[in-house]
């Protein structure tokens, strides 16, 4: 660690721990009501109330004030103060290294728990394979230098990091509604697109005044064609392979990017002007993740893959405009894809064909597909606002705690004790305690 402010000590975790574990098994109280301190319930901020029947495994007691560092996985951070008693007896999984300094401010400590400094400390020397499989080691964890304010300073950073950090926390928990906002935005867009609604007042100016027919898709659909399979032998690793178009190859907007993962093979001249996409043909995912369809407008070669269907139109209906008609709630719930509907594991070709739409003339599709995407580039650009404002947003709580723990979040007193000075006052004491309840005991003994 840096150099510390003034007034401020190191001291280590395991010289700081007062803490003595002991086992408490539950099942022997089996009507007995705990707070139950696991790891399943932290993120809800809350310990779990479980009659001890119901509690498999022995457990650790633990008491208000008492802070929880979990040892499992530790990459995730998870640190816990156990609360104030609600009159049931606290009890902490073995998964926790538990951490109780008398005469310390334990959200202080909580904090520095969560700190940047601490978290990489304790991922550094792990055992297991990996992922939920790590373990922080309780014995090297007891070895790490802990930096220590004076009490008073130590309440300071505490209510400041409360304050701040709560105000982070409100950032975060607004800006977390924006993609559901956007997304509502995008769908409201979308009917309104696809019911002639976002068109009305352009179309009721044309003379003569524009008409919506309905049609199903079959009835102006070219042909449709599902994507071949091919044999291990046909795909290739060079580049002048044809690429076979993936569902994961498509974007959320509807479009294609194949990129370098993307599998090609060799197919012969015949089989290629069969297979391939040409502009303007729309692919949709048939099993799999059913319903996930975009427009190629690429020029070059490329087949969809054997999970794909593809539409050709006839010259009546804009592919995009096509594409908006599936993608619109209308479209999605006659896919079976709306959020009520239940999952289904295929699609067909006939299926999708017997969709019904709402068909405007050419020119007012090329106006909704105008209008479409320009609300769509707007909503884009808000997205990318919102993934810049959340990217700060995280960057704010390690910052801040970085700055507390160096002792810039608050201003130094100088006429706070010196943090060493309370660790030997709290050690004194200790002592003292200690002594007098050996005496204690020697003269109950004695008599």
């Amino acid at each position: 660690m840096s150099e510390l402010p003034p007034g401020w000590t190191e001291i280590s975790f395991g010289t700081l721990n007062s803490f003595s574990s002991k086992a408490l098994d539950p099942s022997d109280s089996p009507d007995e009501t705990f707070e139950l301190y696991s790891v399943p319930a932290f993120p809800t901020g809350k310990p779990e109330l479980a009659k001890g029947m119901a509690i498999g495994s022995t457990k650790q007691a633990v008491n208000t004030g008492d802070i929880l560092v979990c040892k499992i996985n530790p990459r995730i951070n998870r640190v816990w103060v156990v609360d104030e008693k609600t009159g049931t007896r606290q009890i902490a999984s073995s998964e926790w290294i538990v951490m109780r300094a008398t005469g310390h401010n334990p959200r202080f400590l909580c904090r520095y728990f969560s700190s940047p400094e601490f978290r990489e400390l304790l991922c550094t020397d792990l055992t297991g394979v990996g992922g939920s499989l790590t373990r922080a080691q309780p014995k090297r964890v007891a070895t790490y230098r802990i930096p220590i304010a004076p009490e008073s300073e130590q309440r300071r950073i505490a209510v400041k990091l409360d304050a701040l950090l709560a105000r982070v926390d409100a950032t975060r928990a607004r800006l977390d509604r924006v993609p559901v906002l956007l997304k509502r935005f995008r769908q409201s867009v979308l009917a309104a697109a696809t019911s002639g609604e976002l068109t009305e007042e352009w179309r009721n100016k044309q003379e003569p005044q524009y008409k919506w027919t309905e049609c199903s898709l079959g009835e102006v659909c070219e042909s449709s064609f599902y994507g071949p399979r091919f044999g291990k032998d046909e795909y290739t690793d060079h580049a002048d392979g044809i690429p076979t178009i993936r569902t994961t190859d498509m974007t959320d907007d509807g479009r294609i990017s194949i990129t370098a993962d993307t599998p090609r093979v060799r197919v012969p001249k015949e089989k290629l002007e069969r297979f391939q996409a040409s502009r303007g043909d729309l692919l949709i995912t048939r099993t799999g993740s059913i319903g996930v369809m975009a427009v190629f407008n690429g020029n070059y070669a490329a087949i969809p893959s054997a999970y794909l269907i593809r539409f050709r139109f006839k010259p009546v209906v804009l592919p995009r405009f096509a594409f908006f008609c599936l993608m619109a709630p209308t479209g999605q719930a006659s896919m079976g894809m709306s959020a009520t509907a239940i999952t289904q594991p295929n699609i067909n070709a006939d299926s999708i064909k017997a969709i019904k739409v709402g068909l405007p003339t050419i020119e007012e599709q090329h106006e909704i597909v105008s209008r479409v995407e320009s609300l769509f580039a707007l909503a884009d650009r808000l997205q990318t606002q919102y993934e810049r404002a959340g990217s700060q947003v995280n960057k704010l709580t390690p910052s801040l705690l970085t700055k507390a723990f160096r002792g810039e979040l608050v201003p130094q007193d100088p006429n706070d004790v010196p943090a060493q000075a309370l660790q030997e006052r709290l050690r004194t004491n200790t002592v003292t305690v200690t002594v007098a309840t050996r005496k204690g005991r020697k003269a109950k003994a004695a008599v």
